[in-house]
């Protein structure tokens, strides 16, 4: 797991035969930093599950990585 930038946070499945792999991102609604990742890595091929959560649930996850 890894903390992509001051607004998101990613975890990156690894990969089985034949499929391709999956990045789950949590990220805050407002960020476009975070969106314009997210479409950079969808035209990089990756499967992303983008989902937006609350500051204090981004905040939670991101301590939990610590």
């Amino acid at each position: 797991m890894f903390i992509v930038s001051g607004a998101a946070a990613a975890l990156v499945t690894s990969a089985r035969a034949n499929t391709a792999p999956v990045i789950q991102v949590m990220k805050s609604p407002t960020c476009g930093c975070c969106s314009a990742w997210v479409d950079y890595m969808r035209k990089a091929g990756f499967v992303v599950e983008a989902q937006d959560v609350d500051q204090d649930t981004l905040y939670g996850f991101k301590a939990n990585l610590q």
